[in-house]
């Protein structure tokens, strides 16, 4: 079954990912300012402002920026993007508080802010130990080359000290806010973890359960399941990556279908064993019959699977029960179309319609994956949604992996 803990790591992930895409943002619209900033020192608004701190820091946010993007596209999810990022922001900090008439120090603590949003407090740790580094080091640069430029009468020794103390002290109180905040944040994350982790061990049981009893209703429906909830899998992040159905494929949503697709043919429990390894055609009876199940196994969830998390059982009734409904209406239980079918309904419906292509029923011969590839194509508006069927065919390759994993070739 699903790994949880890869799951939870995959959160963090998806997390940093976004938080990078912020403040890329943040960086790009400062880098876009920088004209009016300029219109504004030629205006006398900004009488001290210096064009060289201007062309370092441009320098500074287009190599920063470039790199960060250029990692981001290579590698979306490492980890080496966020220390590009706020290198470039402290990078651009430090430009700034070097420049005579911009006493800025205590703007150090802005990136270790910034670190926060990360949701990992022993990032922050380092953030502060690197800013304050960097703040330090400004000083020394200002009191050797740049203190007679405003000072008389002090030494750059004396004026190191007093300034190193002063800002010192600032920086710990606000350092000790940012350190209370991570620790907030770390420790809101381990609670909902917890809480989380009791939750889906419950339904982990719950799940192996009804699948050991499946396998003992039909030979290889244990393999049709595990193999269904890697295709699920493969259509969901594959959507993500499109940015298909965004608004409702968050990672903990996704990671709920993957895990509820093991029981979307749960209603089978209910059917005759004579009728499911029938090795011939079916009658119309039996059709009927089989095609209950959908609805038998909607019940059995409502009546014994009350005590779930709410989200997953809704996920859980949507794959039971719509993963036979077709977009053109023609499926059943209740021959709805479009998307009055519920997403996870439509996407179960795809990974099903793969891996019975693939593997075949004790009355019908499995076809090869490129066939499986055509007919999926030709069920593009008529059995399956647009987008899934289009996903599925962008994820030949990853499909394709699964596939010759279990051994079907």
């Amino acid at each position: 079954m699903t790994n949880f803990n890869d799951s939870f790591e995959r959160f963090f992930k998806t997390n940093e990912y976004k938080q990078n895409k912020f403040i890329m943002r943040i960086i790009f619209w400062v880098f876009i300012s920088v004209p009016f900033l300029l219109l504004g020192r030629k205006a006398g608004i900004f009488p001290l402002f210096n064009y060289n701190i201007v062309f370092i820091d441009v320098v500074v946010f287009i190599v920063g920026y470039t790199i960060a993007f250029i990692l981001e596209k290579i590698k979306p999810y490492s980890s080496v993007i966020k220390y590009v990022i706020l290198f470039t922001v402290e990078a651009n900090v430090l430009v700034v508080s070097v420049g005579i008439g911009s006493l800025v120090y205590i703007t150090y603590v802005m990136v270790p802010l910034l670190s926060c949003i990360y949701l990992d407090k022993k990032f922050s740790i380092k953030m502060l130990i690197i800013c304050y580094i960097f703040m330090f080091l400004s000083l020394c640069y200002r009191a050797h080359f740049l203190v007679p430029s405003y000072s008389s009468g002090i030494t750059p020794q004396r004026w190191l000290t007093q300034y190193t103390a002063g800002l010192t002290l600032e920086y710990i109180l606000v350092a000790a806010a940012v350190i209370i905040l991570a620790s907030r944040n770390s420790t809101i994350v381990d609670i909902d973890y917890k809480e989380v982790v009791k939750t889906f061990n419950s339904q982990r049981e719950i799940t192996s359960s009804y699948i050991a009893m499946l396998s003992q209703k039909q030979a290889g429906l244990e393999k049709h399941l595990t193999r269904c909830s890697n295709y699920v899998e493969i259509i969901c992040n594959y959507l993500q990556r499109n940015k298909k159905y965004s608004d409702i494929l968050t990672d903990t949503t996704v990671f709920n279908y993957v895990t509820a697709s093991y029981l979307h043919d749960i209603g089978v429990i209910s059917i005759p064993d004579v009728i499911l390894n029938k090795k011939t055609d079916l009658n119309e009876k039996e059709r009927k019959i089989l095609q209950t199940h959908p609805l038998l196994g909607y019940n059995l969830i409502k009546t014994n699977m009350s005590q779930m998390d709410h989200d997953y059982l809704e996920i859980l009734c949507d794959m039971t029960l719509y993963h036979h409904e077709r977009w053109d209406g023609s499926g059943y239980p209740y021959g709805i179309a479009g998307e009055k079918i519920p997403l996870a309904g439509r996407i179960m419906a795809g990974a099903n319609y793969i891996d019975n292509l693939l593997t075949g029923s004790p009355n019908r011969a499995p076809v090869p994956f490129d066939k499986m590839l055509e007919v999926i194509k030709q069920m593009e508006g008529t059995s399956l949604d647009p987008e899934i069927s289009k996903v599925i065919i962008k994820a030949s390759d990853a499909i394709k992996a699964v596939y010759e994993r279990q051994n079907f070739i």
